[in-house]
């Protein structure tokens, strides 16, 4: 990868972020209850196993826009062990969806900042 091409990833990185803080923060005016609580969001990494689901899930993204509706969501997961297979395979879902969680993910000083520059 080029350095140009790195650098528009990071643009449109940026843009993806704006947007989900955007939806979360114009959610917040509306309804309280779809803000994620920073203190509840789990970290990159966190294994989980869905409400009425068998298989595990790796959390890989946080404050998700669904492309097909703009629906936010709190996380993206893949299976896990298998990981990222491909568009049919990658989970949007909330907090109140998690029915146990088996591993907290890494978490330090960036993460939080973070998880605060969204406001969540």
């Amino acid at each position: 990868m080029t350095q140009s091409e790195a650098m528009k990833q990071l643009k449109d990185a940026g843009s993806q972020t704006e947007s989900v803080k955007q939806y979360f923060h114009q959610t917040e005016a509306s309804d309280k209850s779809k803000v994620p609580n920073k203190a509840e969001m789990l970290p990159l990494g966190s294994i989980v196993v869905l409400k009425d689901g068998e298989k595990k899930l790796m959390i890989y993204g946080r404050g998700q826009l669904a492309a097909n509706s703009g629906q936010g969501y709190d996380y993206i997961a893949c299976l896990w062990p298998e990981g990222n297979l491909d568009e049919e395979f990658m989970y949007l879902f909330n907090n109140s969806d998690i029915n146990t969680v088996f591993h907290h993910g890494y978490t330090d000083a960036e993460d939080t900042e973070f998880l605060e520059y969204l406001g969540w």
